[in-house]
Protein backbone atom coordinates (compact mmCIF):
# COMPACT_ATOMS: atom_id res chain seq x y z
CA UNK A 1 0.00 0.00 0.00
CA UNK A 2 0.93 3.61 -0.10
CA UNK A 3 1.32 6.07 2.09
CA UNK A 4 1.09 9.52 1.28
CA UNK A 5 1.67 11.36 3.85
CA UNK A 6 4.87 9.79 5.20
CA UNK A 7 6.47 8.44 1.00
CA UNK A 8 6.81 4.83 1.80
CA UNK A 9 5.37 1.62 0.64
CA UNK A 10 4.62 -1.09 2.59
CA UNK A 11 4.40 -4.80 0.60
CA UNK A 12 1.31 -6.73 0.82
CA UNK A 13 2.19 -8.99 4.10
CA UNK A 14 3.69 -5.52 5.57
CA UNK A 15 7.04 -7.71 6.16
CA UNK A 16 9.00 -4.70 4.20
CA UNK A 17 8.79 -0.87 4.12
CA UNK A 18 10.60 0.57 1.05
CA UNK A 19 11.09 4.75 0.90
CA UNK A 20 13.83 4.58 -1.56
CA UNK A 21 14.66 3.14 -5.12
CA UNK A 22 17.58 3.12 -6.76
CA UNK A 23 19.12 5.58 -4.05
CA UNK A 24 16.27 8.28 -4.43
CA UNK A 25 13.61 8.67 -2.82
CA UNK A 26 10.26 8.22 -3.92
CA UNK A 27 8.81 11.44 -3.32
CA UNK A 28 5.01 12.43 -2.77
CA UNK A 29 3.05 9.29 -3.70
CA UNK A 30 -0.24 9.33 -5.73
CA UNK A 31 -1.09 5.45 -6.51
CA UNK A 32 0.93 1.80 -7.15
CA UNK A 33 -0.19 -1.09 -8.36
CA UNK A 34 1.19 -4.86 -9.56
CA UNK A 35 1.76 -5.47 -13.10
CA UNK A 36 1.73 -8.72 -15.15
CA UNK A 37 4.98 -10.11 -13.47
CA UNK A 38 4.51 -8.72 -10.22
CA UNK A 39 6.26 -5.39 -11.12
CA UNK A 40 5.37 -2.69 -8.77
CA UNK A 41 4.16 0.48 -10.52
CA UNK A 42 4.47 3.56 -8.68
CA UNK A 43 3.20 7.09 -9.70
CA UNK A 44 4.72 9.96 -7.69
CA UNK A 45 4.48 14.21 -7.47
CA UNK A 46 7.87 14.00 -8.77
CA UNK A 47 5.78 13.88 -12.40
CA UNK A 48 6.91 10.10 -13.05
CA UNK A 49 5.77 6.72 -13.18
CA UNK A 50 8.44 4.32 -11.52
CA UNK A 51 8.13 0.71 -12.09
CA UNK A 52 10.90 -1.46 -9.88
CA UNK A 53 10.95 -5.27 -9.70
CA UNK A 54 9.51 -7.70 -7.02
CA UNK A 55 12.00 -6.82 -4.53
CA UNK A 56 12.08 -2.80 -5.36
CA UNK A 57 14.98 -2.49 -7.87
CA UNK A 58 14.56 -0.06 -10.34
CA UNK A 59 13.46 -1.51 -13.63
CA UNK A 60 12.45 2.09 -15.66
CA UNK A 61 10.85 5.31 -15.05
CA UNK A 62 8.51 6.54 -17.39
CA UNK A 63 6.95 9.99 -17.94
CA UNK A 64 10.28 11.81 -17.68
CA UNK A 65 10.22 12.69 -21.20
CA UNK A 66 9.67 16.11 -22.60
CA UNK A 67 6.68 17.13 -24.09
CA UNK A 68 3.62 15.26 -24.76
CA UNK A 69 5.17 12.00 -23.62
CA UNK A 70 5.99 13.33 -20.07
CA UNK A 71 3.67 13.47 -17.43
CA UNK A 72 2.96 16.76 -15.65
CA UNK A 73 1.16 16.19 -12.45
CA UNK A 74 0.24 12.30 -12.83
CA UNK A 75 -2.48 11.38 -10.60
CA UNK A 76 -3.36 7.58 -10.53
CA UNK A 77 -2.19 4.27 -12.68
CA UNK A 78 -3.70 1.38 -14.15
CA UNK A 79 -2.20 -1.71 -15.92
CA UNK A 80 -3.15 -4.85 -18.47
CA UNK A 81 -0.62 -7.24 -19.67
CA UNK A 82 0.74 -4.38 -22.10
CA UNK A 83 -0.25 -1.09 -20.93
CA UNK A 84 0.67 0.88 -18.47
CA UNK A 85 -2.01 3.68 -18.43
CA UNK A 86 -1.42 7.30 -16.18
CA UNK A 87 -3.58 9.81 -15.42
CA UNK A 88 -2.07 13.36 -15.79
CA UNK A 89 -3.69 15.82 -13.60
CA UNK A 90 -1.40 18.28 -14.97
CA UNK A 91 -2.12 18.05 -18.09
CA UNK A 92 -5.94 16.78 -18.07
CA UNK A 93 -5.27 13.75 -19.94
CA UNK A 94 -4.85 9.84 -19.94
CA UNK A 95 -1.39 8.84 -21.20
CA UNK A 96 -1.42 4.73 -22.03
CA UNK A 97 2.53 3.59 -22.70
CA UNK A 98 2.73 0.10 -24.42
CA UNK A 99 5.34 -2.39 -22.95
CA UNK A 100 7.70 -1.43 -26.38
CA UNK A 101 7.40 2.48 -25.99
CA UNK A 102 4.60 3.39 -27.99
CA UNK A 103 2.16 6.22 -26.26
CA UNK A 104 -1.18 6.82 -27.09
CA UNK A 105 -3.04 9.70 -25.24
CA UNK A 106 -6.66 10.02 -24.38
CA UNK A 107 -8.36 13.37 -23.88
CA UNK A 108 -7.74 17.47 -23.72
CA UNK A 109 -8.61 19.92 -21.08
CA UNK A 110 -12.61 20.26 -21.30
CA UNK A 111 -16.40 18.99 -20.32
CA UNK A 112 -17.11 17.12 -23.39
CA UNK A 113 -17.09 13.53 -24.07
CA UNK A 114 -13.55 12.35 -24.21
CA UNK A 115 -11.98 15.75 -22.36
CA UNK A 116 -11.40 15.49 -18.57
CA UNK A 117 -11.00 18.17 -15.68
CA UNK A 118 -8.30 16.71 -13.15
CA UNK A 119 -8.84 12.81 -14.56
CA UNK A 120 -7.42 10.75 -11.18
CA UNK A 121 -8.34 7.00 -10.15
CA UNK A 122 -8.38 4.53 -13.46
CA UNK A 123 -9.05 0.79 -13.42
CA UNK A 124 -9.38 -1.67 -16.34
CA UNK A 125 -12.05 -4.11 -16.87
CA UNK A 126 -11.78 -7.79 -17.83
CA UNK A 127 -12.63 -6.92 -20.78
CA UNK A 128 -10.14 -4.16 -21.33
CA UNK A 129 -12.51 -1.41 -20.93
CA UNK A 130 -11.14 1.54 -18.98
CA UNK A 131 -12.65 3.71 -16.53
CA UNK A 132 -11.32 7.04 -15.28
CA UNK A 133 -12.70 8.96 -12.37
CA UNK A 134 -12.96 13.01 -14.24
CA UNK A 135 -13.02 14.90 -10.86
CA UNK A 136 -13.90 18.47 -11.41
CA UNK A 137 -16.31 16.98 -14.06
CA UNK A 138 -18.14 14.78 -11.11
CA UNK A 139 -18.23 11.68 -13.64
CA UNK A 140 -16.55 8.84 -14.63
CA UNK A 141 -15.57 8.41 -18.25
CA UNK A 142 -15.39 4.84 -19.98
CA UNK A 143 -12.93 4.13 -22.94
CA UNK A 144 -12.85 1.29 -25.36
CA UNK A 145 -9.27 -0.66 -25.87
CA UNK A 146 -8.80 0.94 -29.35
CA UNK A 147 -9.28 4.45 -26.93
CA UNK A 148 -12.28 5.51 -27.98
CA UNK A 149 -14.70 7.33 -25.93
CA UNK A 150 -17.74 4.38 -24.94
CA UNK A 151 -19.85 6.12 -22.44
CA UNK A 152 -19.89 7.94 -18.94
CA UNK A 153 -21.82 8.32 -15.67
CA UNK A 154 -22.44 10.68 -13.24
CA UNK A 155 -23.09 14.40 -12.46
CA UNK A 156 -22.61 16.85 -9.72
CA UNK A 157 -24.68 16.31 -6.91
CA UNK A 158 -25.63 14.36 -3.82
CA UNK A 159 -28.23 12.20 -4.82
CA UNK A 160 -27.47 8.74 -6.02
CA UNK A 161 -25.40 8.44 -8.92
CA UNK A 162 -24.33 11.96 -8.30
CA UNK A 163 -20.25 12.88 -6.90
CA UNK A 164 -18.75 15.58 -5.30
CA UNK A 165 -15.09 16.73 -4.88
Amino acid sequence: SADRDYSKITSQDCSEVVTHYGGKKFGRLCDVTTGPNDEVIIVNGSNKCVVLDCKFNLLKLIGQESGNSGLVNPGGVAVTDSIIAVSDVGSDQVKKYSLNGELSVIGSGGSKNGQFNSPRGLVFSANKMMYVVDCYNHRVQVFKDDDTFAFSFGSKGSDPGQFQW
